[in-house]
């Protein structure tokens, strides 16, 4: 018999900022996770730029029935990656 059980743990600092530590499916550990807005502060983008990352697969979530929670390192990875891409020289073929 297996049992699984899930914990979520809520972080609270400021009152504008809060996070949870959450299982990342697509990093296969625990992580900070926290919401849309809060991510495109993180990564400093728009609120629509982060649903457009999720819904290419660019970045990790987890949704359940009253929340949608970005993964941090996602987001990270996500953003090293677009910076390494824009300070590539072009190459002329």
């Amino acid at each position: 018999m297996t049992i699984e059980t899930e914990e979520s743990i809520v972080l609270r600092g400021s009152p504008n900022r809060s996070s949870a530590l959450m299982w990342c499916p697509g990093c296969r550990r625990q992580v900070e996770m926290v919401t849309p807005e809060q991510a495109a502060q993180i990564a400093g983008v728009s609120t629509r730029t982060i649903y457009l990352w999720l819904e290419s697969g660019a970045v990790h979530f987890v949704e359940d029935r009253e929340h949608l929670l970005i993964c941090v390192s996602a987001i990270s990875l996500h953003k090293e990656k677009r910076m390494r891409r824009s300070s590539e020289p072009d190459t002329v073929e």
